[in-house]
């Protein structure tokens, strides 16, 4: 299935759409765009979610409409500290963002793994093995309150 392709764009620490020289936008069939939108957009709060702004669950209004929800949890641990449960927290809410994948067929299995590698900094590694076995993996920095960058890991091995 062709998608429009997000485009991470690092200076400005976002995704967004990329117009080709004839003004059409840019389609794609990989797998980029369903985890920038899976892992850079704010899902709904759990009831039980403290929130680190004690303001709203944020989330998308069209989620109520959809077989799944849209994004990660990850905005939660926006003002954590650095311990090993949110390290584990981080790993889950990952999970939690890109187990559709898995129960649509695009992925047989999702290895994701986060790592401190620095103050306020989080790494999260995805690699995503599809269902005829071939692998591609993704390399996020979170600092706390946003996505600060993607990197397509190139050579994947497992």
């Amino acid at each position: 299935m062709t998608d429009i392709a997000t485009v991470w764009n690092p200076e400005a620490s976002s995704g967004d759409y990329q117009l080709l020289p004839s003004g059409v936008l840019r389609a794609d069939q990989d797998l980029a765009t369903a985890v920038i939108l899976s892992l850079g957009t704010d899902r709904t709060a759990h009831p039980d979610d403290q929130p680190p702004d004690g303001g709203g669950r944020r989330g998308w209004w069209a989620d109520a409409f959809r077989k799944y929800p849209l994004g990660s949890r990850l905005w939660l641990l926006s003002r954590e500290k650095e311990t090993e449960l949110t390290r584990i927290r981080a790993e889950q809410y990952a999970r939690e963002a890109t187990e559709w994948m898995i129960r649509e067929g695009v992925a047989s299995r999702i290895d994701i793994e986060a790592i401190w590698t620095g103050a306020g900094r989080l790494e999260l590694t995805l690699i995503i093995v599809s269902p005829p076995g071939s692998r591609v993996g993704w390399r996020f920095a979170l600092a706390w309150g946003q996505l600060v960058g993607m990197d397509r890991i190139s050579g994947v091995i497992i």
